[in-house]
C-alpha cells in the first residue's frame, strides 16, 4: 500500500526529503516517483535527485527555515575550548557514514600545526552508538590519528563538545564559528 492508496481524496502529494550523499538508495525511487511534487532543502539536493533520474520539473527547492528571534547577528558566541584566529565547527552524528574520518583527515592535512585554526566538532552518539562499552569519542578519534599517522598537536587542533548543547544555546555555538 502506498501513500496515495492511504489518502485517496487528496488531491496532490507533495514529497519532502533530503539526503546528504551524492546519490538516493534506489529503494526511494519507487516512492519518489509516486509525489507530484518533490521538496528538498538545497539546490545540492535536487541536482543529486535529479542525477538519479526524477524529473526536474517536479523538483522544488525549499530551503529549511530558520528562527530570526534566535539565529540572528547579534548573538554572543558561545566561549568554548581554546579560542583559535578560525574556527571550523562540524555538528554530526557520531557515525563512519558521516564522514568523521575524512573530515578529520582532511583537517590535518590542510593545515599545518604553526597555524592557529581548530574544528571545534559536537559529536553525539545515536543510531547503533549506544551503552557503556562504546569508548569516549574524543578516544576513538585519537586511536584514529594515530593509526593514520596523524597528529592532532600544535596550533591546529581537533576539540570536543562532549556535553549535550541545549537548543536555546545553539545560536551561541554557531556564533563561535567562523566556518560551518
Amino acid at each position: 500500500m502506498n501513500i496515495r492508496d492511504l489518502n485517496p481524496t487528496h488531491h496532490t502529494h507533495v514529497g519532502f526529503t533530503m539526503f546528504e550523499t551524492d546519490r538516493v538508495p534506489a529503494a526511494w525511487l519507487p516512492a519518489l516517483r509516486r509525489a507530484a511534487v518533490l521538496w528538498v532543502p538545497s539546490a545540492f539536493g535536487r541536482d543529486v535527485f535529479v542525477a538519479a533520474g526524477l524529473d526536474p520539473a517536479r523538483i522544488r527547492v525549499i530551503p529549511l527555515p530558520t528562527d530570526p528571534t534566535l539565529f540572528h547577528p547579534g548573538v554572543v558566541p558561545l566561549t568554548v575550548g581554546t579560542p583559535a584566529a578560525f574556527t571550523f565547527l562540524s555538528i554530526f552524528e557520531w557515525t563512519r557514514r558521516k564522514g568523521w574520518d575524512v573530515l578529520f583527515r582532511a583537517f590535518l592535512e590542510e593545515f599545518g600545526p604553526e597555524e592557529d585554526v581548530r574544528l571545534l566538532v559536537r559529536a553525539y552518539r545515536g543510531g547503533g552508538v549506544t551503552g557503556r562499552r562504546a569508548r569516549p569519542i574524543p578516544e576513538q578519534c585519537a586511536e584514529f590519528l594515530a593509526a593514520h599517522g596523524l597528529s592532532n598537536a600544535g596550533r591546529r587542533r581537533i576539540e570536543f563538545i562532549d556535553t549535550m548543547v541545549p537548543d536555546a544555546q545553539m545560536p551561541a555555538l554557531y556564533r563561535a564559528a567562523d566556518a560551518f
